[in-house]
């Protein structure tokens, strides 16, 4: 399929976007100009949204009164925090892989696992779940016990978690079951599946939760990624199981999906590009036509149907400034996966001065294993070790002085592998 005949499938949606933007948006009033658009040549001509865009001026890209849509605020993995507004009715369709909808339809006495907390996701699968399946009942835990007990009369276990909940989910399981052998009982045969958020470096962990999850529960599961941003929703989803060969993200149909050259942006079609997304028939809340994502991957067609594959985020994303010093946050991620069997999330923020003379570098690092305060104090000096020669810091020096903060923590902080949060300016 060419990418014309891929515009024209969903051409419709499409229009129903642009065409509330171009009615209902600031930024869609003053850069929407087109009269109609009947081919890919034309969607082209558009201009493109960026984070920078909605994070510097987010009501610009609002449809509708402020008052009665809800307000989400992204972790800043772009380096800006920014305010997505949306109506939940845009959220109240799940979309299941064919595979897992026929499990969950067959089954006797299905639960929807999730932690206790009334994100906006959770909200709206503990609406839409039973209505969908009013077989099933919603189970919500705070603890690894309470699980135990959640799960003892299921057959099927669905567990909807962000990638750091899920990962808290298994590693504690996991603990809860070494220490008590007795009740392994209660988890085992149950069919189990998992929906939880996709990230590159997430990709590399699969196959490990995968097979802690297994052993569990003594029975394979299924785990479906789901690709998409704040700003978009879900975009796509991967199957994960061991019997896959590639790693590939179908689109659903209520998105739009381009990949563009970095340096021409012309589109493409099997290379890697930037990944550009259009959500369909997007009418309130936040709209952002043709959006930049930041995240780099391949768009290919398999039966005329369009799947992504995703390699990673831009050149430079992640990079921060600190007293004239640049750092990479994902390098700092990386490192400390090669170096650690442990999963870790990052947070980053500089406090420095007005002029960058003088400042702090905060490192905020969230795992399971620092319960352990060995494994606590053996991370921290490999990393300020690690900053000090990669990146040739010097902390705590004189009047100008430099210094890194280094916090670790056993809470989650959100479904990102890294984030930066805004830099603050101190006296």
């Amino acid at each position: 399929m060419e990418m014309r005949d891929y515009f024209l499938k969903r051409r419709d949606g499409i229009l129903v976007t642009l065409n509330a933007a171009k009615s209902s948006t600031a930024w869609g009033k003053k850069n929407l100009d087109f009269q109609s658009i009947d081919s890919y040549d034309g969607f082209l001509k558009l201009k493109t949204t960026t984070a920078e865009m909605v994070s510097k001026y987010p009501k610009d890209f609002v449809s509708g009164d402020l008052k009665e849509l809800k307000l989400t605020v992204t972790g800043g993995t772009t380096g800006k925090t920014k305010k997505i507004y949306y109506e939940m009715s845009d959220q109240t369709a799940l979309r299941f892989p064919d595979l897992i909808h026929n499990i969950i339809n067959i089954s006797q006495r299905p639960i929807l696992l999730h932690q206790n907390k009334n994100t906006s996701t959770h909200v709206t699968y503990d609406i839409n779940f039973p209505k969908t399946y009013p077989h099933s009942r919603v189970a919500k835990y705070n603890t690894p016990e309470e699980v135990a007990e959640l799960v003892k009369d299921a057959d099927l276990v669905y567990i909807e978690e962000a990638v750091s909940g899920f990962r808290r989910l298994v590693y504690s399981l996991e603990k809860l079951i070494k220490e008590n052998k007795k009740i392994a009982d209660v988890f085992a045969g149950k069919i189990i599946l998992v929906e939880t958020g996709a990230d590159p470096v997430f990709l590399n962990e699969l196959s490990e939760l995968y097979l802690k999850l297994k052993n569990i529960f003594k029975t394979g599961p299924d785990i479906a990624v789901t690709y998409g941003l704040t700003e978009t929703q879900d975009v796509s989803v991967y199957v994960f199981s061991q019997r896959d060969s590639a790693t590939r993200y179908r689109v659903f149909d209520n998105k739009f999906v381009e990949v563009l050259d970095l340096k021409t942006g012309e589109p493409l079609i099997g290379s890697l590009g930037e990944i550009v997304i259009t959500p369909l028939w997007w009418e309130k809340g936040t709209i952002l036509p043709r959006y930049r994502t930041g995240d780099i991957g391949a768009l290919e067609f398999f039966d005329n149907i369009p799947y992504l594959t995703i390699s990673g985020r831009l050149p430079g994303s992640g990079v921060i400034s600190f007293t004239g010093f640049k750092v990479s946050i994902p390098g700092i991620c990386k490192i400390l996966r090669e170096q650690f069997e442990y999963p870790f999330r990052l947070q980053a923020q500089v406090k420095e001065k007005q002029d960058g003379s003088s400042g702090t570098l905060v490192i905020k690092l969230y795992s399971p294993c620092f319960s352990d305060l060995s494994v606590s104090e053996q991370v921290k000096t490999f990393l300020k070790n690690f900053i000090i020669k990669e990146y040739g810091l010097e902390f705590d020096i004189g009047q100008g002085y430099r210094r890194l903060e280094i916090i670790t923590s056993t809470d989650d902080v959100g479904d990102k592998y890294w984030s930066i949060l805004p830099k603050e300016i101190v006296d």
